[in-house]
């Protein structure tokens, strides 16, 4: 790695990496799971490469993560529900792929609660999007009959 015009070499100590930008590189293929390795990233920013696949699978093993950019992409599909166990996570965007499913709820992910950071997913469901998952039946949106509004 060269920064700061020194160039570093890393071996055992890359779980202290904190930050990983990697965005608008042209990526290809999965996101490598190797990264959940690194315990003590706190960013990582894949934003606007060609990634296919799933979110990470071991997600769960980034506690330390606050922030999470895998927008514009081609990622398809569901988002796991280890990423409800980033309970130090403050920013995540994961539009513009095409992720399917049921977007997981509890912890961290409750307080995230912007739609933005879910938009052009066509076939994601639940709110904050407030849409129905294909195929399930159900929908975390109220259902309009006549005049009046009554919960599912």
């Amino acid at each position: 790695m060269v920064t700061k015009g020194k160039e570093l070499e890393y071996g055992s100590t890359l779980i202290f990496i904190n930050k990983i930008d990697l965005s608008r590189n042209s990526l290809m293929g999965e996101i490598l799971d190797e990264l959940t390795r690194l315990v003590g990233l706190g960013t990582l920013n894949l934003l606007m490469n060609h990634l296919t696949g799933n979110v990470l699978k071991n997600i769960g093993n980034l506690r330390w993560l606050e922030t999470l950019d895998l927008s514009k992409n081609s990622l398809s599909r569901h988002i796991l529900e280890r990423m409800s166990s980033l309970t130090s996570l403050a920013q995540s965007n994961l539009s513009l792929n095409n992720l399917i499913g049921r977007i997981p709820s509890g912890n961290q992910l409750q307080t995230l609660n912007d739609a933005s950071m879910y938009k052009i997913n066509p076939s994601l469901c639940r709110s904050p999007l407030l849409t129905k998952s294909l195929g399930d039946g159900t929908s975390d949106a109220p259902t309009i009959t006549g005049s009046s509004v009554e919960d599912e």
